[in-house]
């Protein structure tokens, strides 16, 4: 049994890329983080999260967020 935390995966080559999850266990869910150019993402399976270095605008669910806060997407 964990007690909690974070586990990292791995990192890649020089792309800036880590990876990490809450569990070694297969079906546990693994988070990926990169830098593009200057902004920090964070992504699964898609891009899900950019804080943007210029701006300092987030973006969920958007890579080029407008606003302090922009939300793609609905609930649910």
């Amino acid at each position: 049994a964990s007690a909690g935390g974070v586990t990292i995966v791995g990192v890649t080559g020089t792309a800036g890329f880590l990876s990490f999850s809450n569990s070694t266990a297969p079906e546990t869910k693994v988070w990926n983080q990169y830098l593009q150019n200057e902004d920090l993402r964070f992504y699964d399976s898609a891009d899900r999260l950019t804080l943007q270095g210029t701006t300092g605008n987030v973006g969920i669910g958007s890579t080029a967020p407008l606003a302090r806060l922009d939300v793609v997407g609905g609930a649910g």
